[in-house]
């Protein structure tokens, strides 16, 4: 792997290969980091320093310089990247490496936040949509399709979010259903009443239907058809003005009646025409025969046919008139009869209604009463199973659920790989803890010294670079290690198998290490890069 770099920030030019293990030394201001971070642009295509925007990018050009030139190159490809444009060229298979494997970026000195996002692409930590089918189909739970079509169209926050929303919908359902609050042992064995073991829906449907028959039944037996009591129910409600009608025909009665006799009578006393009078057996005077009784007869009286004819006929329609009123008064003593009947027999009717259909009414109301605490304990069930389901769903999405699941997974993986470094430069263990936090020889990375701060850097750079398939580690300011740190930082390279440089403070070619073989010592000095021989 070659590398040359020219007119980047205080390098003029510098071209050299990249052995196995690289060390550039120099003294401090040499221009070590620069290369560190030339090396790193072409690698990663990204600008060297954290935050620096593209209008100040002329500062990465050497002062005089038109632009910058970094190239690193092997025999399957190149990677070049120029400067102040900002310009990323790549040819065949070029060489790469990530920004964590060079250095330019560490979840250890983010955030909380971003830490947290950072390992989960670092992990790949992510569940995919089949382990997420896993999950589900391990909890025995069903539509399993559409619970991973909302993760597909929500994410997963977006998911947990609705189901735990549905979840909360539907202990409101069950508790609209019970008019009681909503908890998971009450609703377990939740049931307003006792029900009969094993009813089931059919069989009380069909005792609320046999109730209603014989209920209906009971009152058709004993009750009147509707015609029938509209009509009793008519004829009581005209008893008074029956009573009054019949009070009225009786008087009539009697008027019409009296005026008869009187008429009768005068017509009865009155002289027949051409009768010749009779006389008295006892005393020989003139007498009439008038309905069995004898009266004195006037000799000197007479009557024409005409007034005679005429006073039958009005003691004959005076008859008429009173017979007429009688049948009048017969009609209204049978109408008020039918009244005061109706009136009997309506209480007769309604005292039987209330008495003896009170069993069957009893009856229908308690088998409709079963049939509806039947139903609502069913409902209420199925409001529970359902809560109980998006519970299960909810666990699942919910960040500690699969996604944690997986998690602890990656980082019992990359805590592995990690022990396979500690152990192989001789570092004490270092580890990825459940909250992501990094601990050394069990002491959390913030309480760390600055070598030991930099031994916990090296190791996460060089398991991550070993998962994300870098080509090159980069190692600045590894003279802050002592001896038996580097020689701890060289064991590691070797293990991971992956090309390193390393870059070193020293005030003489003396004080760095001289590597042979594959490896390199290389000395910096006036923006030049040279062997050591």
């Amino acid at each position: 792997m070659q590398v040359h770099i020219k007119n980047f920030r205080g390098l003029t030019e510098a071209q050299f290969d990249l052995g196995n293990i690289t060390i550039i030394g120099g003294e401090n201001g040499s221009g070590k980091s620069s290369t560190a971070q030339a090396v790193t642009a072409a690698l990663t295509g990204e600008a060297p320093i954290p935050n620096l925007k593209k209008q100040q990018y002329q500062r990465l050009v050497r002062i005089g310089a038109a632009g910058t030139w970094i190239e690193i190159k092997t025999p399957d490809g190149r990677a070049i990247m120029t400067y102040p444009d900002g310009k990323a060229y790549t040819e065949g298979k070029p060489p790469r490496s990530s920004v964590y494997a060079t250095g330019l970026a560490s979840p250890l000195e983010m955030s909380a936040k971003e830490a947290a996002e950072a390992w989960a692409l670092i992990l790949d930590t992510e569940p995919t949509l089949e382990h997420l089918e896993q999950a589900l189909k391990a909890q025995a739970l069903d539509d399993i399709g559409t619970i991973t079509a909302t993760v597909r169209a929500r994410g997963w926050d977006g998911a947990h979010a609705q189901y735990k929303e549905d979840g909360a919908r539907h202990k409101g359902r069950w508790e609209q259903i019970t008019g009681e609050r909503y908890g998971k042992t009450k609703a377990e064995g939740w049931s307003p009443h006792p029900l009969p073991p094993g009813s089931t829906r059919e069989q009380l449907e069909q005792a609320v239907q046999a109730a209603k028959t014989t209920h209906d039944k009971a009152i058709a037996s004993m009750a009147l058809a509707d015609d029938e009591r509209d009509k009793l129910l008519f004829a009581a409600n005209t008893l008074a003005s029956r009573r009054d009608t019949l009070s009225g025909a009786e008087t009539a009665f009697k008027d019409a009646q009296a005026a008869y006799g009187k008429e009768h009578d005068l017509y009865r006393e009155m002289p027949v025409p051409d009768e010749a009078p009779l006389r008295c057996p006892h005393c020989s005077k003139p007498v009439r025969l008038r309905s069995g009784k004898l009266f004195a007869a006037d000799m000197g009286e007479h009557i024409s046919r005409e007034e005679h004819k005429a006073a039958a006929a009005r003691c004959e329609d005076l008859k008429a008139k009173m017979n007429a009123v009688a049948e009048t008064v017969m009609q209204a003593r049978s109408l008020v009869a039918q009244s005061e009947s109706a009136i009997a027999k309506l209480n007769e009717n309604e005292g039987k209604i209330t008495v003896d259909t009170q069993a069957t009414a009893a009856a229908l109301d308690d088998a409709q009463k079963v049939l509806k605490h039947w139903t609502a304990v069913q409902d209420a069930r199925a409001a529970h199973e359902t809560v109980l389901r998006h519970v299960v769903i909810v666990d699942i999405l919910a960040p500690e659920g699969l996604r944690k699941r997986q998690l602890d997974a990656a980082i019992t993986a990359f805590n592995t790989a990690l022990q396979g470094l500690t152990g192989a430069s001789k570092w004490p263990r270092i580890s990825v803890e459940p909250d992501l936090n990094v601990s050394f020889d069990g002491r959390p990375y913030t309480l760390l010294s600055e070598s030991e701060a930099y031994r916990v850097r090296s190791i996460i750079q060089a398991a991550i670079a070993m998962r994300d398939g870098s080509e090159l580690l980069v190692f600045d300011r590894a003279d802050l290690l002592t001896k038996k740190g580097r020689n701890g930082l060289f064991r590691l390279c070797e293990a991971t198998g992956l090309r390193c440089l390393m870059l070193m403070s020293a005030s003489s070619l003396e004080e760095l290490p001289k590597l042979q073989g594959d490896n390199a010592t290389l000395w910096l000095s006036q923006g030049m890069i040279a062997a050591i021989p």
